[in-house]
């Protein structure tokens, strides 16, 4: 689960969901391991990592900040799971903590863990940021986690719904698999090995039953490198992960839209039913399952994850230079789109009045398609940048929004220049008005 965002203040179901969600489906789906990544925001202590209070230290299964390895011990074998912390310190708000840093003290250490798990059966990275957002030291993040099958990270919340599958391959065979958040879509995710195949699953909540493929495995999730995909050729049965809330008549398994057969309830949610897979060695081939439960409900699903379009954001430049360079680009947009547009407006004000006129006069006397659009543009430049102060003190509070120069300050200043413009009467203006007239008459 990813991106959970609780909120005393917005949209409630949010956490009576979650709620829900840990003391039913959870105890349907009873899994030996749950993973959860997000950013942290702990009110009162923000910040204070070796506080005791400390929200993080005291309630997390943790207990700890950093990357951390866990190792899942099985009777057949351990399984790795390495998490990636590239959390900023300090932790700043949004829009700065859209990207997340590995130092390079912090990369040594991964690499160090990274070798550890090569120790055992198979290894899954997780970790809140994608690769495409971290900004990390040589050999690069996704080098040190070559050897897993898998990263599971979150974040990105599918794109405002413009991509609900943020899935890609590296260039070295691990998955990426970005999760969609619990926030407004209430996404989680169901994965399983199975004789060291790697399968997952992506479930909306309170979706039934879910169903989890397990072999065969989906080909366009495979990792070669890793993952001893022989043993799909060798295997004796299909087997499928089925979780319901009511109890399931039937599981029916489907090949390339032929019945296969139905299969059998093996132990817990596992169901198998045999099968031959040299008849399906050349060639790419579509497995379905149909489920039906006893309150008339069926249900079917390919193997993988969503059968929709997915694609991977990349960001080119992967240095210190190019976070920090977020602060500058920060500034650099203010003075482009607001104090630039600003100065050139104050200075057609002037020009206005330079030929004699006051604010209402102009109105009258300057052409309506000239003067009406400028002040409405302004207007609006006006209206964002208050909306940005707004913005502002709800993220970083009151006191940042007060001694923020290039948000408050400015918004004060450009009233304060405005009103001037057009009511100030000094000499120099009244003379400069005089001689212009005279150069304007002859």
């Amino acid at each position: 689960v990813t991106d959970i965002h609780v909120s005393k203040f917005l949209e409630p179901e949010r956490v009576s969901a979650f709620e829900s969600f840990c003391a039913e489906s959870l105890a349907i789906i009873q899994p030996a391991l749950v993973l959860v990544t997000a950013k942290q925001k702990t009110l009162p202590n923000f910040q204070i990592l070796k506080c005791l209070n400390f929200f993080s230290r005291k309630y997390s299964g943790w207990q700890k900040e950093g990357s951390f390895h866990y190792i899942h011990q099985t009777p057949f074998g351990n399984y790795s799971f390495i998490c990636v912390d590239a959390t900023l310190t300090p932790g700043p708000k949004r829009p700065y903590n859209f990207f997340g840093i590995i130092r390079k003290d912090q990369m040594q250490k991964l690499s160090e863990l990274a070798v550890e798990s090569l120790r055992s059966n198979q290894s899954v990275w997780f970790g809140h940021y994608p690769t495409s957002t971290i900004v990390s030291s040589s050999p690069g993040i996704r080098q040190v986690m070559s050897s897993s099958v898998a990263y599971m990270c979150g974040h990105l919340h599918t794109l405002g719904g413009m991509a609900p599958v943020l899935h890609s391959q590296h260039q070295q065979g691990t998955l990426e698999l970005e999760l969609g958040d619990w926030m407004k879509n209430r996404r989680y995710r169901i994965f399983a090995f199975d004789h060291d195949l790697f399968s997952f699953i992506d479930l909306q909540y309170d979706e039934w039953p879910a169903i989890l493929i397990t072999n065969p495995k989906s080909a366009l999730y495979s990792n070669p490198a890793v993952e001893p995909l022989k043993r799909i050729q060798h295997s004796t049965h299909i087997r499928v992960l089925v979780f319901s809330l009511d109890p399931i008549n039937s599981v029916k398994v489907f090949i390339d839209g032929q019945e296969l057969g139905e299969a059998e309830h093996s132990s817990g949610p596992l169901y198998v039913l045999e099968w031959s897979p040299e008849t399906y060695i050349n060639g790419l081939h579509e497995i379905k399952v149909q489920v039906k439960v006893k309150v008339s409900v069926t249900r079917s699903r390919p193997p993988g994850c969503f059968t929709l379009a997915s694609f991977s954001v990349h960001v080119l430049s992967k240095n210190n230079v190019f976070f920090y360079s977020i602060v500058l680009l920060t500034l650099f947009t203010a003075i482009v789109f607001f104090n630039i547009p600003l100065t050139a407006y104050l200075c057609w004000c002037l020009l206005c009045r330079c030929k004699g006129h006051g604010f209402f006069s102009h109105l009258r006397h300057t052409r309506k398609i000239v003067c009406v659009p400028v002040h409405f543009f302004m207007f609006l430049l006006l209206v964002w940048q208050i909306y940005s102060c707004f913005f502002l003190l709800l993220t970083y509070g009151s006191l940042a929004t007060f001694l923020s120069p290039m948000k408050l300050w400015l918004v004060v200043l450009t009233l304060i220049l405005g009103r001037k413009v057009w009511v100030f009467n000094s000499p120099e203006l009244r003379s400069y008005v005089v001689e212009l007239k005279n150069c304007q008459s002859t």
